[in-house]
């Protein structure tokens, strides 16, 4: 899929809107399924207290097109999250390489762990958080508010190590 028009931008809230307001079906399932409520405000609030220098929105021909970053959940060990538009698919290949040009490196100086959850039944994300070579750790049975299952993802500096041995 080609990059033209492609950019990654820092997070701003009304960026970071447009994004939720348009977030597609599997992703807007899988997010809610862990929030007490179904406000997009509320969530856009939520998002704005965690959006640091390792997380960016992608636009392409500047219309945001979704949100991808890593954030601390305490000393070594953060959060990977991304979600998006229906325009994903145009992104993702700018997406991939940020993230491995940039927020792996950069997680191998400073975590030993880096958790991802993603909805059983979303296959695509489940493929993209495999192809940074997180490990699935676990299920969590009925995880989400409506019984949905989760699978935890697990990232550490070794398995990159690892991977470049091959």
């Amino acid at each position: 899929m080609p990059t033209f028009g492609v950019r990654g931008v820092p997070v701003s809230e009304d960026r970071l809107r447009y994004v939720i307001q348009n977030v597609r079906e599997r992703d807007h399932n899988e997010i809610y399924a862990l929030r007490f409520d179904q406000d997009p405000e509320r969530f856009l609030q939520s998002q704005m207290h965690i959006m640091g220098d390792m997380c960016r929105i992608w636009e392409r021909n500047g219309v945001p097109v979704s949100v991808q970053g890593v954030t601390p959940v305490w000393p070594g060990v953060w959060h990977m999250f991304a979600y998006g538009t229906d325009e994903w698919p145009k992104v993702v290949l700018s997406m991939t390489r940020w993230a491995w040009g940039f927020v792996i490196p950069a997680m191998c100086n400073v975590a030993h762990r880096v958790e991802a959850r993603a909805m059983i039944t979303h296959t695509e994300s489940r493929r993209w958080i495999e192809s940074f070579g997180a490990r699935e750790e676990c299920v969590l049975s009925e995880y989400g508010k409506n019984r949905e299952s989760f699978v935890l993802y697990v990232w550490k500096p070794e398995y990159v190590h690892r991977r470049r041995q091959q």
